[in-house]
């Protein structure tokens, strides 16, 4: 998809404001005081990760039946399984 030329940017910028308008008439505007801040309110942009990446160590079977006191049990049979019905 080609990316938006300037006149459909202003078309869709234009769209929008008639869009948030009609919702605001139909459901009574924003309760808030004109979306501004008050003057003695800054404004902090913080620059680092968004979210703290930490991975936790990935262990296997054999693993965990050692770290948690348990017993790995293994079936090493090739053969096909039998469903019976008792």
């Amino acid at each position: 998809m080609a990316p938006p030329t300037y006149q459909q940017k202003d078309k869709l910028v234009e769209v929008a404001k008639e869009g948030f308008a009609l919702l605001d008439e139909y459901y009574g505007g924003s309760k808030k005081s004109g979306g501004r801040r008050p003057a003695n309110q800054c404004t902090y942009l913080y620059h680092g990760p968004q979210i703290i990446t930490v991975k936790a160590p990935v262990i296997d079977s054999s693993q965990a039946a050692q770290f948690y006191g348990g017993v790995e049990v293994v079936d090493h049979n090739i053969r096909t399984k039998i469903c019976r019905a008792y």
